[in-house]
């Protein structure tokens, strides 16, 4: 029986990794990991590392999900728009070329040169049939209509850091199947964990980035980096101390093993204490927690639901000023079926996986897939092996 394996290479702002899961049942389940070393160029460890995983699977892998945790570089975003189509047939029935008409203009609707899109999602759709307006979930095919409403999310990166990419695995052979973020990936973890329709405000901080999202009822998604970081924190740490990088790493690694209530007046170097990091921390976080307040104010949400993914660990003391100063309570989010001896990212790639199935074969979110050449599909079109001749008849008539 054939093996159901998928490759995923993870692009961060300092650091690389390979993985290969592969589907069991309903998981993926992971069974190839490599990471790269400090300062390791990003050429250097594919290389290595694919011959290392095709010797690993016995076969030479030809594509590759890329996922992408860098986002100061590849400016990402993602924009929503409506698109209506008068229906001009004499039956006022919504048909296959109304469709194709609505995606088209979509598709005209997105066009930023310096972009390239990712992701392509048809959210909602809107009748309006003699002053009655209804919503539905699905493509309404069949349905009476005066026109269509079709309301879209585009998820894109910068066009050059694209075509960096789309170069960069040419060189081994590989295409991209699919490009996701860990933004992606969160959003579908919050809509396990939750299971709820709710607002959202997400704050994210990894080692190199630190981003708030915020998720609307109909999950979209609105995004905001942040400065808080581990990265962040070194370079305000040095900043306010007169300190250079590497000296504030090494000084942030001891307060991270020493910290706790009765060691607050510890002097970690000369003249400065666990606590006068420990006001450090609280200072980034109050200038972050004002942009975010201020943020949300623009945004007009009301939502008290918010939730934070954070692996600072060794930066303790980063969820006491956060737990203060932004949520006043802690929540982190991981499902049990995510076993906790798997770390952050490779949670977040599994979960970024089962999001990209989801967009691409779900009756239900709707989503439709885009990587620059590939053909905008909803999945109400998706070819079923158990119907021959539908699936011929649909075939036919799609094509143009």
């Amino acid at each position: 029986m054939k093996r159901k394996i998928k490759v995923v290479a993870k692009i961060s702002k300092d650091n690389f990794g390979l993985y290969a899961f592969e589907k069991i049942k309903n998981d993926n389940i992971l069974i190839f990991s490599k990471e790269s070393n400090k300062n390791e160029m990003m050429q250097k460890f594919f290389e290595s590392s694919l011959n290392e995983i095709n010797t690993f699977l016995k076969a030479k892998i030809k594509k590759i999900f890329v996922y992408l945790n860098n986002f100061r570089d590849i400016h990402f975003n993602s924009e929503q728009f409506e698109i209506t189509t008068n229906i001009n047939n004499n039956k006022k029935i919504i048909d296959n070329k109304i469709f194709n008409q609505n995606i088209e203009q979509a598709k005209k609707t997105f066009n930023k040169n310096e972009y390239s899109l990712i992701l392509f999602q048809a959210k909602k759709f809107t009748t309006n049939y003699e002053h009655e307006k209804k919503q539905y979930l699905t493509w309404p095919l069949n349905k009476n209509a005066d026109n269509l409403i079709v309301e879209y999310n585009a998820t894109y990166i910068s066009k050059k850091y694209f075509q960096f990419l789309t170069n960069f695995f040419q060189n081994f052979d590989l295409k991209i199947e699919n490009i996701f973020t860990n933004i992606n990936s969160i959003q579908n973890l919050i809509n396990i964990e939750t299971n709820t329709n709710s607002e959202k405000i997400v704050i994210n901080i990894d080692e190199n980035n630190s981003w708030l999202a915020l998720i609307n009822n109909d999950s979209t998604i609105k995004y905001k980096e942040l400065s808080l970081n581990y990265n962040d924190m070194i370079k305000e740490f040095s900043n306010n101390f007169n300190l250079t990088e590497t000296k504030a790493k090494k000084i942030f690694k001891v307060y991270g093993k020493i910290l706790n209530n009765n060691e607050a007046n510890y002097l970690i170097d000369e003249n400065i204490s666990a606590k006068d990091i420990s006001q450090a921390i609280i200072n980034l976080v109050k200038k972050n927690s004002f942009e975010i307040l201020e943020f949300i104010k623009k945004e007009k949400i009301e939502t008290k639901n918010f939730f934070w993914l954070g692996a600072l660990n060794s930066v303790e003391n980063i969820k006491m000023a956060i737990n203060t100063f932004i949520m006043n309570k802690e929540t982190i989010l991981y499902n049990s079926k995510y076993k906790t001896n798997l770390s952050k990212i490779i949670r977040e790639i599994v979960v970024g996986l089962e999001y990209v199935e989801l967009c691409l074969e779900s009756q239900f979110v709707k989503q439709i897939s885009l990587i620059e050449t590939q053909p905008i599909l909803n999945d109400i079109f998706i070819m079923k092996k158990s119907n021959k001749i539908a699936n011929l008849f649909k075939t036919l008539t799609l094509r143009r």
